[in-house]
């Protein structure tokens, strides 16, 4: 979710990929439109694409040394602690006769108010155990043997992420890591761009055996499954991606813009719930036509986030940024 930050030594972070960004900005647009409610039943399956995308760029740009890992770690944990009491605050403003509960106050269970903050809850959680891989030279030496044996035991459940903790994305996170092993920001873009084509046709055909062939089984009274969740998700988190390398291509102005959003991510995640319910009980508003009501969000998150950040640094810096 964050880019790298200057070591101690005071050597300064390479450059940003501006299509890195763009493509978490795409990501969150989906993600914004699916919690107002009246989304396409499509965008479900975008929506997976788009938190396998932020898990996976977590665990790419995540500190290489355990110590930084968990402090890292431990700033999550008291970031959903702050949001999640402002959470349980609203929703004992807004709601009246509701009950108090530990549940609204974490953000975690049954009576969770704002559900997307998950997020910061399970990438704490991953960081901190990655941070203990790191320590134990589990980390990066045999990532890939570590994201081979969590994605054989990779499950789904019928919980949501908010009521319970899950450890499907934690395959996604791991990725991100073992991916960074040899690799940078530079090299990965260019192995993205020399195999665009190939990627782009075999991710078409798996998608439309992922979606058509069950459709074809039920027609069939036949019970077809061709793909798990995860492998879906990154499917979706490719063409994300590569969606975003055609925009800094064809339209660099657009991925520009598109990029500054990008980079406050995590502000714009844990802050438009709250925004969106200002919206979800108005008469004249239909999300299903108007979806420039997550445009318009994400620009005003972005104009917000960089208010913040120069009238309070130290602070946005500590909260949502390295």
């Amino acid at each position: 979710m964050m880019p790298p930050c200057a070591d101690e030594a005071g050597v300064a972070p390479r450059p940003r990929e501006t299509w890195i960004d763009a493509a978490r900005c795409i990501a969150m647009f989906f993600i914004i439109w699916l919690h107002t409610g009246k989304s396409p039943a499509w965008n479900s399956d975008l929506v997976g694409g788009a938190l396998c995308l932020f898990f996976v760029f977590a665990g790419y740009f995540m500190p290489r040394q355990p110590g930084r890992c968990a402090a890292r770690a431990l700033r999550m944990l008291w970031l959903w602690v702050l949001w999640s009491l402002l959470s349980a605050g609203l929703y004992m403003l807004t709601k009246q006769g509701a009950v108090w509960s530990w549940e609204r106050l974490l953000g975690w269970g049954e009576g969770a108010y704002n559900t997307p903050l998950w997020f910061l809850r399970n990438l704490a959680v991953y960081q901190l155990l990655v941070a203990g891989m790191l320590a134990l030279r589990l980390l990066p030496r045999h990532a890939w043997i570590v994201v081979a044996l969590l994605a054989a035991f990779a499950y789904t459940c019928e919980h949501s992420q908010h009521i319970t903790l899950r450890f499907d994305w934690m395959v996604a996170f791991v990725l991100g890591a073992a991916l960074r092993t040899g690799t940078n920001p530079e090299t990965l873009s260019a192995w993205l761009r020399s195999h665009a084509l190939v990627l782009t046709v075999a991710i078409a055909i798996l998608l439309v055996q992922i979606h058509v062939l069950p459709l074809l089984g039920r027609s069939l009274d036949m019970s077809v499954r061709v793909c798990s969740l995860p492998v879906e998700s990154l499917a979706y988190t490719i063409l994300y991606s590569l969606a975003a390398m055609g925009l800094v291509r064809w339209l660099p102005r657009v991925a520009a813009a598109m990029a500054a959003s990008g980079r406050s991510m995590i502000f714009c995640y844990i802050t438009h719930s709250f925004a969106l319910a200002i919206f979800y009980n108005h008469p004249q508003i239909d999300f299903a036509r108007n979806i420039w009501v997550p445009v318009l969000l994400l620009v005003v998150l972005t104009l917000l986030y960089g208010a913040l950040t120069r009238r309070f640094p130290r602070a946005m810096r500590f909260l949502f940024g390295c």
